[in-house]
């Protein structure tokens, strides 16, 4: 599906999270808030760290830990398709594409 698609096909949203993280998701479903900053916020990273963020949604954890700690590369690992694109088009949004990428897939199956 490519990402013109899956804005066709799919009611988002643009939300701005309280550390200027620009989001999109979708309007019913899953929906990432508060408790993803907060997890990235008490994280801490050696420098040219790599992390992998299971199960992550649109990528409002990795992207945050982006934005806290430049240099780090982050991968999603999610198993709803829809969600692992809109994770790599708020990578993108959010000017972090060279530190994050998507694996659409099931962490039983890697």
């Amino acid at each position: 599906m490519t990402d013109t698609n899956l804005e066709k096909n799919t009611s988002l949203t643009l939300d701005v999270l309280p550390n200027k993280l620009l989001l999109k998701q979708p309007t019913n479903g899953f929906r990432s808030g508060s408790d993803a900053l907060l997890l990235a916020s008490t994280m801490e990273f050696k420098a040219n760290s790599s992390v992998l963020d299971i199960g992550c949604g649109s990528g409002a954890v990795g992207l945050s830990i982006i934005k806290n700690n430049h240099g780090i590369k982050v991968t999603g690992l999610e198993i709803q398709t829809e969600y692992a694109h809109l994770s790599i088009i708020n990578a993108r949004m959010n000017g972090f594409e060279n530190n994050f990428k998507s694996v659409n897939g099931d962490i039983q199956n890697i």
